[in-house]
């Protein structure tokens, strides 16, 4: 298992805030009470389990916490208990975890007729109880429910850490993540153990490996590892990263075995997830749920999705549309509801319409809506089982879209993927997709006057504004890739340069060093009549800062700018290798 507890320094330094200010709550969880996976294995009598803060002293309270077993999971599951014993066993547990990081006892064992088809199957998580964070999840836990634990007999003790020291930073994707592992029994072996790491053969998700040696801008490329574990303990360093032809479908079916190099003995295993934006007409039904069922929870809970609502409104316009900085804005904005969406299920990943093709999955009752017979309500024909359908804003249930096209045609007049990519191979000539293909997807997703996606004041109302923009960036950072454009600096990579000089067309907010509104938290005189002179800011500024990923606490600042949008895959203002921003692209290497 990985570790959860570290130094202090280094959860200072991985110290990452939410959306109220405050550090995110890092969780340790061991299985079976120790911190390696080799025990990691539940079976139909109680075992002791622990819980405990890593951070606490950095927190403003002790955290109640709900654990249960993860939502939608398709694998093994448990019943808790406080006091193991004779007990029935309950779905969930609600303990309060003391600031103090002393370590709250539970027991679990394998709920009947709910066992592991194959190892890490089952997935324990911990949600934030306090009232107003939304049931935010805070830490996943990966084992097995079976009778027979396929490690029993392993000597070796190994632990391993992915990112940092929470599982809440277990997920990667095709870019390097920092990874380390030790042999945690050190003491029990009078010598080195040559080790090797290897995707294990049912995973889903697969991971390429490398060793402590990789440059900026290289990235794993290994399908195996080989490693000498010290016995003193001592932590070896590698990276990771997905591979590109076998991204994740759930949350911990990557899984990473250690065998012995001497006799092929499996060590342990290590489960996480290669999280990745995929075209949305492909997506399993768990997929299309998952992601569905986040954006209710998110627009139900405190109404948290009108915010971004407020944002993409008529004073908010020149901020992030009609001039240079219109991608990165977007890229941020995209990025900002995908970490939310994450907060309430850390397995989604924001899909994308790919909006030159036909895309029937897509526009269907089961999924984003289809196309009406008679009202403007793209779940008119009614699907019961799609809680999209009871979709409420602005006081009205449902979606206000028609569409130009029929749910399974090839929407026309539209500039293809093709010629997007060959406007050119600058900047200046590239942004110009602001009008064709992404105005004229906005048009053809709604036909009719009333339909929310045509209309800026209420696009952001239809949830597919972002499955659009989502393919929007895709095509951007696809252009990147193409014509290797990733660096800032370079006036082709993006322009204008440099910071709004007070003067010209350009509204404030387009140069590279601009910081970017709303999350930079600058208002202005604006009252929302005449012409909006292009220093003015909006009246306000919802949303607050830019909400961090624990893996990522400069990935972007709290308040970007569009230098810090760029270079998506391998931010260069951390002092190491990382996962970039902390997304990708199903079709889109990382080289």
């Amino acid at each position: 298992m990985k570790p959860l507890r570290l130094l202090l320094f280094l959860v200072a330094f991985q110290s990452s805030y939410n959306l109220y200010g405050e550090e995110i709550p890092v969780i340790s969880v061991a299985i079976n009470n120790t911190e390696t996976s080799k025990d990691d294995y539940v079976s139909s009598k109680y075992i002791k389990c622990m819980i405990s803060l890593v951070n606490g002293a950095s927190l403003p309270t002790d955290i109640p916490v709900l654990i249960r077993n993860m939502n939608l999971s398709k694998g093994g599951q448990v019943v808790f208990s406080t006091s193991g014993g004779k007990s029935k066993g309950n779905s969930d547990l609600n303990l309060i975890l003391p600031r103090d990081n002393s370590s709250k006892t539970f027991y679990i064992k394998g709920r009947s007729n709910f066992y592991s088809i194959t190892d890490k199957d089952a997935v324990l998580e911990v949600l934030d109880s306090r009232i107003d964070y939304d049931n935010a999840v805070l830490a996943r836990k990966a084992f097995m429910v079976t009778n027979n634990s396929p490690l029993a007999n392993t000597t070796a003790e190994i632990e391993m850490k992915i990112n940092s020291n929470s599982t809440l930073d277990d997920y990667i994707t095709w870019s390097p993540s920092y990874c380390s592992i030790r042999l945690s029994n050190y003491t029990n072996f009078s010598s080195p153990v040559n080790i090797l790491l290897r995707n294990m053969s049912t995973s889903i998700g697969k991971v390429y490996f490398s060793d402590s040696q990789l440059q900026q801008n290289s990235t794993a490329t290994n399908s195996t590892l080989s490693l000498t574990l010290p016995n003193s303990g001592t932590w070896v360093n590698f990276f990771i990263a997905g591979d590109f032809n076998n991204p994740s479908k759930a949350d911990k079916d990557a899984v990473i075995e250690v065998v012995s190099e001497t006799i092929n003995t499996v060590y342990t295993r290590e489960a996480l997830m290669i999280r990745v934006r995929k075209n949305a007409n492909n997506l399993t039904i768990e997929e299309k749920d998952r992601f569905i069922n986040s954006l209710i929870t998110l627009n139900n809970t405190n109404n948290k999705y009108i915010t971004f609502v407020n944002i993409h409104t008529r004073p908010g316009v020149p901020e992030g549309h009609n001039g240079p900085g219109f991608l990165a804005w977007h890229r941020a904005f995209v990025l900002n509801l995908e970490r939310k969406l994450q907060a309430v299920d850390p397995a989604v990943a924001l899909p994308y319409w790919k909006f030159d093709v036909a895309a029937s999955a897509i526009f269907s009752v089961d999924f984003m809506g289809a196309k009406p017979l008679i009202s403007t309500d793209a779940f008119a024909d009614f699907n019961p089982s799609n809680p999209l359908g009871f979709w409420n804003m602005a006081g009205i249930t449902g979606i206000r879209r028609t569409t130009s096209f029929e749910n399974g045609a090839e929407p026309s007049s539209i500039r293809t993927e093709i010629s997007t990519l060959a406007l050119g191979d600058t900047y200046t000539l590239f942004r110009s997709m602001e009008g064709n293909p992404h105005g004229t997807a906005h048009n053809l997703g709604g036909s009719m006057t009333g339909d929310w996606i045509r209309e800026l004041q209420t696009a952001v109302q239809d949830p597919l504004f972002f499955l659009l923009h989502s393919n929007v960036d895709r095509l951007w950072a696809k252009w990147q890739w193409i014509n290797n454009l990733f660096d800032p600096l370079n006036i082709n990579t993006y322009s204008p340069q440099g910071e709004y000089p007070n003067s010209g067309i350009i509204h404030i907010g387009h140069y590279l060093n601009d910081t970017l509104w709303p999350w930079n938290g600058l208002t202005g005189t604006y009252t929302g009549t005449g012409t909006i002179l292009p220093g003015n800011r909006p009246t306000t500024a919802p949303g607050g800062p830019f909400p961090n990923a624990l893996s990522f606490p400069l990935a972007p600042v709290s308040n970007p700018k569009p230098f810090d949008m760029i270079n998506y895959k391998n931010v260069t203002a951390i002092n190491t290798i990382n996962g970039g921003l902390g997304f990708c692209y199903d079709d889109v290497p990382f080289q």
